[in-house]
């Protein structure tokens, strides 16, 4: 039952970054070739983001999440890696230095999730 809950909580955050990301500016146009920023029109984030995880292998950024509780991070089911070694970067505008670097102790893939991105791709990461 409180998986469930915890589950019901975490598709709140990312139902709110998915309508963030469907009203974006688009990326401008670019001569073939040329390479452009990859965030258009944006600056440095200031403050602090102490709920932002980045989730890392073998030191290497490769997924985000948001932390729910102070043991539980919400991400994407896609996300979760086969293999063992995930750590968790927690409240850092970078994943390379900086907030609380975290070991994944469970990691929880929603149970109808398919194998692909769409439906149901969502998880949990006990820390």
């Amino acid at each position: 039952m409180r998986l469930r809950t915890l589950l019901r909580v975490a598709l709140i955050p990312l139902v709110a970054g998915a309508a963030a990301l469907s009203v974006a500016s688009p990326v401008a146009a670019q001569e073939p070739g040329q390479v452009g920023p990859a965030i258009v029109g944006g600056g440095q984030a200031s403050g602090d983001f102490p709920w932002i995880a980045s989730l890392q292998v073998n030191g290497r950024h490769g997924c985000g999440g948001s932390l729910i509780s102070s043991q539980w991070v919400v991400t994407a089911a896609h996300c979760i890696p086969q293999q063992q070694g995930m750590q968790l970067r927690i409240g850092s505008k970078t994943w390379q230095y900086g907030g609380t670097l975290s070991s994944a102790s469970r990691m929880i893939k929603h149970p109808r999730y398919s194998g692909q991105a769409g439906p149901n791709d969502i998880a949990l990461i006990r820390l």
